[in-house]
């Protein structure tokens, strides 16, 4: 990361000293990681057709089932929701 110091027009004081302000600007690599480690998407196929979908998310608004119910039975709490069962690919 890339620190920026930024300078005011009138500097301030505490306790008798001069505040620096210092910035770090991120680099687009680190942005990227951040972005790939909060997406956690991972692919499911549903076991009952047979069809795959990218995420829990996208099975959830094609079938209409609850996400949280998908959640449970790919992650092996739950046997099945709505009269089927998904699994991890």
């Amino acid at each position: 990361m890339k620190q920026i110091k930024i300078v005011p027009e009138k500097p301030e004081y505490y306790r008798g000293k001069e505040i620096l302000y210092v910035v770090c600007k991120p680099s687009q690599d680190d942005l990227q990681k951040t972005y790939e480690s909060r997406v956690r998407k991972k692919p499911i196929i549903n076991m009952f057709t047979g069809k795959i979908y990218p995420s829990i998310s996208h099975a959830s608004k094609d079938t209409g089932l609850n996400k949280g119910g998908i959640s449970k039975v790919v992650n092996g709490k739950q046997a099945s929701v709505g009269g089927m069962t998904f699994k991890y690919i």
